[in-house]
């Protein structure tokens, strides 16, 4: 059986919260990716929030990952401006062809389908097996 691999990004540490609790619950290695300049509010506000209505990838520092020990990769992150935000646009640049992907979307509102995070990792050659959208609140729930 393959492991699974958990790659996520965490501005306010909610996504961080639940993909803690889900490494555990479903035995999966967890990987944090990380912008190299931590953003400020004002920084989501004024550019964050613009480069992830265009779609667009920030620069990451990405965790050093074997590929080939996983058929099956969350990538989870927050929803800004009603699009995933740019770091995780930058986590789905660096996949591999033929994996099974679900998406975890974290938010204020919890109802995000993204459809064009969808369409990129398609390109990369994978499946889109879920798209979960969570609330925040739901997200901090205590498992």
């Amino acid at each position: 059986d393959m492991a699974i691999a958990i790659l996520y990004y965490s501005y306010g540490g909610s996504t961080r919260t639940y993909c803690k609790w889900l490494a555990k619950d479903v035995g999966a290695d967890l990987y944090e990716v990380v912008e190299p300049k931590r953003r400020n509010p004002v920084s989501v506000m004024l550019f964050g929030t613009d480069q992830a209505k265009k779609g667009r990838a920030s620069k990451i520092i990405m965790p050093e990952i074997d590929w080939d020990e996983y058929e099956d990769i969350v990538i989870a992150g927050p929803i800004w401006n009603a699009n995933p935000a740019p770091a995780v646009n930058a986590i789905i640049d660096r996949l591999p062809p033929r994996k099974n992907v679900t998406l975890i979307l974290v938010s204020t509102a919890g109802t995000y389908v993204a459809e064009y995070a969808q369409g990129l990792i398609r390109k990369k050659g994978c499946t889109v097996s879920e798209v979960l959208s969570l609330k925040r609140e739901e997200a901090l729930l205590e498992k």
